[in-house]
């Protein structure tokens, strides 16, 4: 039986060698420049691993894809870079697929994208180990990403959707809704005006600083977390339940048991919620 199994790995690696290509500190490059149809409404999806992406809204009518991928290749190569483009009933698709193939000793790899769109299209970004600066979007953000940092700034965006696993994003400047779910993430962001906040962390840190509507809906949950809210302007009650508080001074405790704790805010008549299990929350 053993000699069988040997035998069959011997084959295998014989039919995955035929089809590789022995590369000796060969450059691999690809690159585009070019222009693509969307619509002024419509969706960009990129789906991208480890690469520098830049995204700019601004009043064009047309997407600029300007892409560049290098690599120095030493060992051997299987199915090298290559990029998928789809227009598709006004939304347009990006996939990289260089993860289709193997690359044994690679090194020295340049992977840079930018890409110019109309300020109203929506962004869906799938993206692992990606770097993204996304500047004067005001469509929908949808963010699924793996070990990478995004950096959104000047967005006029309505909802944010951001499925994280081991990263850092960065909102500047945000308001309407936010929807979140992150395994050991950082969410930050900074000078927001949210009316509804859905967050859920495992072993992440979320740290928020946003005006609070008085008929908003704000709801964080944490397994091992810490969530930091900081209320720019407006008020409300802030329910507490497990893990541990610290408050400012500014923060009424009204109910105080075992499980639970509940704080005022002057200011506002918001309904905030925490359900921790072994985190933190901090009031500001």
């Amino acid at each position: 039986m053993k000699k069988g199994i040997i035998v069959l790995l011997f084959f295998c690696l014989v039919t995955v060698v035929s089809g590789c290509h022995s590369i000796n500190a060969q450059e691999i490059t690809y690159s585009v420049d070019e222009l693509y149809a969307i619509a002024l409404n419509g969706t960009l999806e990129l789906d991208t691993d480890d690469a520098a992406v830049t995204i700019i809204g601004s009043e064009r009518e047309d997407v600029h894809l300007k892409l560049e991928y290098r690599c120095n290749v030493r060992g051997i190569l299987v199915s090298p870079y290559d990029l998928s483009i789809k227009e598709v009933n006004g939304n347009l698709k990006i996939q990289d697929r260089k993860n289709s193939g193997v690359m044994i000793m690679s090194t020295d790899v340049t992977y840079t994208i930018l890409i110019e769109v109309p300020q109203g299209v929506s962004l869906n970004l799938i993206g692992d180990d990606d770097r993204y600066q996304i500047v004067n979007i005001s469509g929908n953000v949808s963010l699924d990403m793996d070990d990478g940092i995004a950096n959104l700034s000047d967005t006029q965006s309505d909802v944010y959707n951001i499925t994280m696993d081991d990263g850092v994003v960065r909102l500047d400047d945000s308001h309407g809704k936010l929807y979140a779910r992150i395994d050991d993430g950082d969410l930050i962001c900074d000078d927001s005006s949210f009316h509804r906040i859905d967050v859920k962390t495992d072993d992440g840190t979320v740290d928020i600083a946003t005006d609070l509507a008085d008929d908003g809906y704000y709801r964080f949950v944490a397994d091992d977390g810490h969530i930091v809210l900081d209320v720019l302007r407006g008020g409300g009650e802030f329910t507490i339940d497990g893990g541990g508080v610290f408050s400012e001074a500014e923060y009424t405790l009204t109910y105080n048991s075992e499980e639970m704790r509940i704080y005022e805010l002057a200011g506002g008549s918001a309904n905030v919620t925490f359900t921790m299990d072994d985190g933190t929350v901090t009031l500001q």
